[in-house]
């Protein structure tokens, strides 16, 4: 198998993005579908992962014949064994919807699906920043979610099949007890995700709750890290909040795993050594008796920003080599 292409999808709350593998090694651009402001059901949402699907495909002509196969990743719960996107909270209006069959039928490939925290953290152990990993390593998303990924040796741990949702775990915030998209209460995705920060941010700015559109959820990262950069009072104040949940959720990783590496990336963090050097300061500054177990962990940025589609490509290719031997 030495010729040939992987098209990958990263699905996201805000936007699907498709890009080429070929097995030399190179990838196309990226090809990017907004999701933001669609209302959407199981068969609009189809249409749009088919229209970005083929808009990858004609990109390398030269190679027609020679899909060979497509590699999903989406936010969770789904079911990878089944191929089936189960009701992810940040995919409004998507429901039990059997991915994997429906884009088989129509493009006659193997179809693999898997949580994109999952593809993200096998794309960042095997070429980003998990690279020099000897044994554990938990990759988290901070995005639109809160995603997590747990892998031992290289190899993707799901227990009963589904990724771990540490998102979804609850935090401890004294006087702040958020309600979450999944519809618990107090998760740690309800102050580490979008949504969580630019609730942070409007109650430091003093900007009413309902004033928070999508749009302007999406804006408050770029715009933290341009006020932090230039020491602006209020977006530090920001920043030093969140930054104080995120020492919190960082403490309950290692206290549960004690893993040689924790891997941060998505949109909030990637790239902001600011914001990792300030919750790595708010983490050192615990001294409960607990954090002996800090000791050795290694906490690093993410090397991608399209780990979810290197990663999906990489469980393609694993996929269709268990497929050949047997």
């Amino acid at each position: 198998m030495n010729q040939g292409y992987i098209i990958t999808i990263d699905i996201g709350a805000s936007k699907i993005r498709g890009q080429v593998f070929e097995l030399c090694g190179n990838f196309s651009p990226i090809y990017s579908i907004k999701l933001t402001g669609k209302d959407l059901d199981n068969d609009s949402f189809l249409e749009l992962v088919k229209d970005c699907i083929y808009v990858n495909d004609k990109t390398k002509p030269m190679f027609r014949g020679r899909l060979l196969a497509i590699s999903v990743g989406s936010p969770g719960p789904l079911d990878p064994l089944k191929g089936i996107i189960e009701e992810a909270p940040n995919l409004r209006g998507v429901k039990g919807l059997n991915i994997v069959d429906v884009l088989t039928n129509e493009f006659k490939v193997p179809v693999f699906l898997l949580n994109d925290a999952d593809a993200a953290g096998l794309g960042e152990y095997w070429r980003g920043s998990g690279t020099d990993c000897s044994s554990s390593m938990i990759y988290i998303t901070l995005s639109s979610g809160v995603g997590s990924a747990y892998l031992i040796n290289g190899e993707l741990q799901r227990g009963l099949g589904k990724a771990p949702e540490l998102g979804h775990i609850s935090l401890a915030v004294e006087n702040d007890f958020r309600f979450c998209s999944c519809g618990s209460w107090g998760c740690s995705e309800a102050y580490l995700g979008t949504k969580g920060l630019a609730l942070t941010y409007a109650e430091i700015f003093g900007n009413k709750d309902d004033d928070l559109s999508l749009e302007v959820q999406h804006s408050i990262s770029p715009q933290m890290r341009e006020g932090v950069r230039i020491n602006d009072k209020k977006w530090t104040e920001v920043q030093d909040a969140y930054t104080c949940h995120l020492a919190i959720f960082l403490r309950n990783i290692i206290l549960a795993y004690q893993p040689e590496n924790i891997i941060l990336g998505g949109g909030i963090i990637f790239d902001n050594n600011s914001l990792l050097q300030t919750a790595l300061d708010k983490l050192n500054a615990l001294d409960d008796k607990m954090m002996v177990m800090k000791n050795g962990v290694n906490i690093r940025l993410a090397k991608f920003e399209n780990a979810v589609n290197l990663g999906a490509a990489k469980y393609a290719i694993s996929r269709l080599g268990q497929e050949g031997r047997g």
